[in-house]
C-alpha cells in the first residue's frame, strides 16, 4: 500500500502543479497571439470564464500534448469568436473530451481528402481495422463525417467548423 499512497501524496500534486503552470504560460501566449482580435471585455465575461473553467480542468488532466493544444485552441478561438454564447463551443468541448487523438486524426484526414489514400490503402493489422471502424462509427454518430457516394466518407459542415475551431493561431 505504501507505493500507491506515495504516488498519490507526492507525485500527483507536483505533476498537477507542473501541468497547471505550463498550461497557464501557454494560454498567455495563445491570447497574446490573437490580442488584436480579442473582443472587448471578452476575457472578463461570465461566459468566457465558464469556458475557461471547463477547458482548463480537462486540459490539466490530459497528458497528450496534441489534445492539450486542441483545448488551448478552444480557449483562444472563444476569445475571438463573434458569438461566445454559441452552443457549438460547449459541443466542441464535449467532443474533445470524448474523442481520442485517433478520432481527431481521422477527421483531419477526411477533411484533407487523404482518408482514402492514408487509411484504406495502408496494410494494417485486423485489430487496427476494427479500431478504425469503431472510430468512424463514432465520428458518424456525432455528425463530424458522413458517407458519400464518390468517396468512403466526407467531412460535414459541423466537422469543418470543429476542425477549424480546434486549430491554434500561432504568433
Amino acid at each position: 500500500m505504501g507505493g500507491i499512497s506515495i504516488l498519490i501524496d507526492k507525485y500527483i500534486p507536483s505533476e498537477l502543479e507542473k501541468r497547471r503552470n505550463k498550461l497557464i504560460e501557454q494560454l498567455d501566449k495563445d491570447i497574446e497571439a490573437v490580442k488584436e482580435k480579442v473582443k472587448p471585455d471578452r476575457l472578463e465575461s461570465a461566459e468566457y470564464s465558464t469556458i475557461l473553467f471547463k477547458v482548463f480542468k480537462n486540459a490539466i488532466e490530459e497528458h497528450d500534448q496534441e489534445k492539450i493544444n486542441k483545448y488551448r485552441a478552444i480557449l483562444q478561438n472563444s476569445a475571438i469568436t463573434d458569438y461566445i454564447e454559441n452552443p457549438e463551443i460547449e459541443f466542441y468541448i464535449k467532443l474533445l473530451n470524448e474523442l481520442t487523438t485517433s478520432h481527431i486524426k481521422l477527421v483531419k484526414l477526411i477533411d484533407e481528402n487523404n482518408f482514402h489514400y492514408e487509411v484504406h490503402y495502408i496494410h494494417t493489422e485486423e485489430s487496427d481495422k476494427v479500431l478504425q471502424d469503431y472510430c468512424i462509427k463514432d465520428l458518424e454518430r456525432v455528425n463530424l463525417i458522413s458517407k458519400d457516394v464518390f468517396s468512403p466518407h466526407v467531412i460535414t459542415e459541423l466537422g469543418k467548423r470543429f476542425i477549424n475551431f480546434i486549430k491554434l493561431h500561432e504568433i
